[in-house]
Protein backbone atom coordinates (compact mmCIF):
# COMPACT_ATOMS: atom_id res chain seq x y z
CA UNK A 1 0.00 0.00 0.00
CA UNK A 2 0.82 3.42 -0.26
CA UNK A 3 2.58 4.92 3.03
CA UNK A 4 1.00 7.95 4.11
CA UNK A 5 2.20 11.14 5.58
CA UNK A 6 2.28 12.33 9.08
CA UNK A 7 4.04 14.02 11.72
CA UNK A 8 4.38 14.02 15.50
CA UNK A 9 6.60 17.60 15.70
CA UNK A 10 8.89 19.47 13.73
CA UNK A 11 12.30 20.21 15.72
CA UNK A 12 12.36 23.45 16.98
CA UNK A 13 15.05 24.87 14.27
CA UNK A 14 16.29 23.32 11.41
CA UNK A 15 19.43 25.43 10.25
CA UNK A 16 19.25 23.65 6.36
CA UNK A 17 15.97 24.68 5.03
CA UNK A 18 13.79 21.78 3.96
CA UNK A 19 10.61 21.66 2.72
CA UNK A 20 8.34 18.99 4.55
CA UNK A 21 5.52 17.27 3.74
CA UNK A 22 3.45 15.73 7.01
CA UNK A 23 0.76 15.87 8.92
CA UNK A 24 0.19 15.58 12.99
CA UNK A 25 -0.40 13.51 15.68
CA UNK A 26 -1.04 14.15 19.25
CA UNK A 27 1.58 11.41 20.33
CA UNK A 28 3.95 8.70 19.20
CA UNK A 29 5.34 6.07 20.86
CA UNK A 30 6.18 3.72 17.80
CA UNK A 31 9.74 2.40 16.30
CA UNK A 32 10.85 5.26 14.15
CA UNK A 33 13.34 4.42 11.05
CA UNK A 34 14.76 6.65 8.81
CA UNK A 35 15.49 6.64 5.40
CA UNK A 36 17.47 8.74 3.11
CA UNK A 37 19.17 9.51 -0.12
CA UNK A 38 21.89 12.26 0.71
CA UNK A 39 25.13 11.95 -0.84
CA UNK A 40 26.66 14.95 0.90
CA UNK A 41 25.55 14.28 4.32
CA UNK A 42 23.11 17.17 4.74
CA UNK A 43 19.65 15.18 4.20
CA UNK A 44 21.05 12.60 6.34
CA UNK A 45 21.50 15.44 9.27
CA UNK A 46 17.55 16.61 8.73
CA UNK A 47 16.25 13.57 9.33
CA UNK A 48 18.26 12.13 12.29
CA UNK A 49 17.52 15.49 13.72
CA UNK A 50 13.86 14.65 12.95
CA UNK A 51 13.77 11.44 14.22
CA UNK A 52 15.68 12.80 17.34
CA UNK A 53 12.95 15.29 17.95
CA UNK A 54 10.16 12.72 17.86
CA UNK A 55 11.95 11.00 20.67
CA UNK A 56 13.98 8.31 18.65
CA UNK A 57 17.45 7.98 20.07
CA UNK A 58 18.60 4.80 18.18
CA UNK A 59 16.44 4.66 15.00
CA UNK A 60 16.75 2.48 12.50
CA UNK A 61 18.52 3.66 9.25
CA UNK A 62 18.36 2.83 6.09
CA UNK A 63 21.11 4.27 3.95
CA UNK A 64 19.76 4.20 0.04
CA UNK A 65 22.28 6.19 -0.71
CA UNK A 66 24.43 3.74 -2.40
CA UNK A 67 23.29 1.44 -5.11
CA UNK A 68 24.16 -1.92 -3.22
CA UNK A 69 21.24 -1.06 -0.59
CA UNK A 70 18.56 0.16 -2.63
CA UNK A 71 19.26 -3.50 -4.67
CA UNK A 72 18.58 -4.53 -1.02
CA UNK A 73 15.80 -2.92 -0.36
CA UNK A 74 13.94 -3.25 -3.03
CA UNK A 75 14.59 -7.36 -3.29
CA UNK A 76 12.81 -6.98 0.18
CA UNK A 77 10.38 -4.25 -0.19
CA UNK A 78 7.58 -6.43 1.50
CA UNK A 79 10.20 -6.85 4.96
CA UNK A 80 11.89 -4.01 4.82
CA UNK A 81 9.54 -1.48 7.35
CA UNK A 82 8.69 -4.73 9.68
CA UNK A 83 10.54 -3.19 12.59
CA UNK A 84 8.97 0.18 11.66
CA UNK A 85 6.15 2.02 12.58
CA UNK A 86 6.72 5.58 11.57
CA UNK A 87 9.15 6.18 8.93
CA UNK A 88 11.44 9.32 7.96
CA UNK A 89 11.92 9.34 4.08
CA UNK A 90 14.51 12.14 3.15
CA UNK A 91 15.71 12.99 -0.22
CA UNK A 92 17.65 16.24 -1.92
CA UNK A 93 16.44 18.26 -5.10
CA UNK A 94 18.43 18.68 -8.25
CA UNK A 95 16.78 20.97 -10.57
CA UNK A 96 13.40 20.75 -8.75
CA UNK A 97 13.44 17.38 -9.00
CA UNK A 98 13.92 14.50 -6.41
CA UNK A 99 16.84 11.94 -7.91
CA UNK A 100 15.63 9.11 -10.00
CA UNK A 101 17.45 6.45 -7.98
CA UNK A 102 15.60 7.80 -4.37
CA UNK A 103 12.07 7.68 -6.26
CA UNK A 104 12.55 4.34 -8.02
CA UNK A 105 13.30 2.85 -4.34
CA UNK A 106 10.70 5.43 -2.52
CA UNK A 107 8.52 4.07 -5.22
CA UNK A 108 9.01 -0.07 -4.04
CA UNK A 109 8.39 0.46 -0.71
CA UNK A 110 5.41 -1.24 0.49
CA UNK A 111 4.21 0.24 4.00
CA UNK A 112 0.99 -1.53 4.36
CA UNK A 113 -0.65 1.51 5.80
CA UNK A 114 2.18 3.09 8.37
CA UNK A 115 2.66 6.41 8.78
CA UNK A 116 5.62 8.04 7.50
CA UNK A 117 7.26 11.50 7.19
CA UNK A 118 8.41 12.86 4.17
CA UNK A 119 11.34 15.54 3.38
CA UNK A 120 12.42 17.33 0.95
CA UNK A 121 16.17 19.07 1.13
CA UNK A 122 16.25 21.85 -1.26
CA UNK A 123 18.31 24.41 -0.08
CA UNK A 124 17.85 28.29 0.01
CA UNK A 125 15.68 28.04 -3.58
CA UNK A 126 13.25 26.05 -5.45
CA UNK A 127 15.38 25.61 -9.10
CA UNK A 128 18.45 25.39 -10.31
CA UNK A 129 21.54 24.02 -12.65
CA UNK A 130 23.03 20.91 -11.59
CA UNK A 131 26.60 21.27 -11.33
CA UNK A 132 28.83 18.68 -13.15
CA UNK A 133 31.90 17.50 -11.47
CA UNK A 134 35.22 17.63 -13.11
CA UNK A 135 38.25 15.12 -13.34
CA UNK A 136 41.73 15.59 -12.80
CA UNK A 137 43.66 12.86 -13.42
CA UNK A 138 47.08 14.26 -13.25
CA UNK A 139 46.70 14.72 -9.19
CA UNK A 140 44.62 12.19 -8.65
CA UNK A 141 46.01 9.48 -6.33
CA UNK A 142 43.63 6.72 -7.25
CA UNK A 143 42.45 6.63 -3.30
CA UNK A 144 39.25 5.07 -4.28
CA UNK A 145 37.08 7.15 -2.44
CA UNK A 146 35.03 8.80 -5.08
CA UNK A 147 33.75 4.94 -5.89
CA UNK A 148 33.19 4.44 -2.72
CA UNK A 149 30.53 7.50 -1.80
CA UNK A 150 29.24 7.90 -5.48
CA UNK A 151 25.36 6.91 -5.05
CA UNK A 152 25.37 5.81 -8.73
CA UNK A 153 27.92 3.39 -8.70
CA UNK A 154 29.88 5.07 -11.85
CA UNK A 155 33.42 5.50 -10.79
CA UNK A 156 36.04 3.35 -10.97
CA UNK A 157 38.01 2.40 -7.97
CA UNK A 158 40.91 2.06 -9.47
CA UNK A 159 41.16 4.66 -11.65
CA UNK A 160 38.82 7.67 -10.18
CA UNK A 161 37.61 8.17 -13.97
CA UNK A 162 34.00 6.94 -15.02
CA UNK A 163 33.97 3.39 -16.11
CA UNK A 164 32.38 4.19 -19.63
CA UNK A 165 30.75 6.95 -21.62
CA UNK A 166 27.61 5.86 -21.05
CA UNK A 167 28.33 6.49 -17.06
CA UNK A 168 29.54 9.82 -16.98
CA UNK A 169 26.01 10.40 -18.50
CA UNK A 170 24.46 8.79 -15.66
CA UNK A 171 26.17 11.49 -13.18
CA UNK A 172 23.37 13.37 -11.14
CA UNK A 173 26.13 16.32 -10.06
CA UNK A 174 25.15 15.69 -6.42
CA UNK A 175 28.84 16.51 -5.76
CA UNK A 176 29.85 13.58 -3.30
CA UNK A 177 33.17 12.64 -5.11
CA UNK A 178 33.91 16.20 -5.25
CA UNK A 179 33.39 16.68 -1.13
CA UNK A 180 34.80 13.21 -0.45
CA UNK A 181 38.06 13.83 -2.81
CA UNK A 182 41.04 14.66 -0.85
CA UNK A 183 43.13 15.52 -3.48
CA UNK A 184 40.95 17.99 -4.97
CA UNK A 185 41.08 15.60 -8.20
CA UNK A 186 37.22 16.30 -8.28
CA UNK A 187 36.04 19.62 -8.54
CA UNK A 188 33.20 21.83 -9.30
CA UNK A 189 34.19 23.67 -12.45
CA UNK A 190 32.06 25.54 -14.87
CA UNK A 191 32.53 27.83 -17.56
CA UNK A 192 32.06 31.59 -17.79
CA UNK A 193 28.83 31.28 -19.62
CA UNK A 194 27.15 28.90 -17.25
CA UNK A 195 28.93 30.53 -14.03
CA UNK A 196 27.17 34.14 -14.92
CA UNK A 197 23.91 31.72 -16.10
CA UNK A 198 24.32 30.27 -12.38
CA UNK A 199 24.97 33.57 -10.93
CA UNK A 200 21.56 34.98 -12.09
CA UNK A 201 19.45 32.07 -11.84
CA UNK A 202 21.00 30.95 -8.29
CA UNK A 203 21.33 34.12 -6.82
CA UNK A 204 17.90 34.85 -8.06
CA UNK A 205 16.34 32.22 -6.44
CA UNK A 206 17.87 32.17 -2.97
CA UNK A 207 18.51 35.97 -2.57
CA UNK A 208 15.72 36.35 0.22
CA UNK A 209 15.60 33.32 2.97
CA UNK A 210 13.44 30.59 2.74
CA UNK A 211 11.85 28.96 5.98
CA UNK A 212 11.28 25.16 6.07
CA UNK A 213 7.62 24.68 4.49
CA UNK A 214 5.50 22.59 5.90
CA UNK A 215 2.55 20.89 3.73
CA UNK A 216 -0.40 19.72 5.94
Amino acid sequence: GVIRMYLFRLLHKIKSRVQIHLTMEQTINNRIGVLFFSPTGTTKKICNALASGMGADDPLILDITHPGTRSEIIANTNTVLDKIDHLIAGAPVYCGKLPLQAIECLRALRGHGKKATAVAVYGNRDYGIALKPTYRGKICVKCGRCAEVCPTGILSSETGEHLNRQAKKNCIGCMACAKNCESEARIAKVNLIIQLMMKSVLGQASRERKEPSVVM
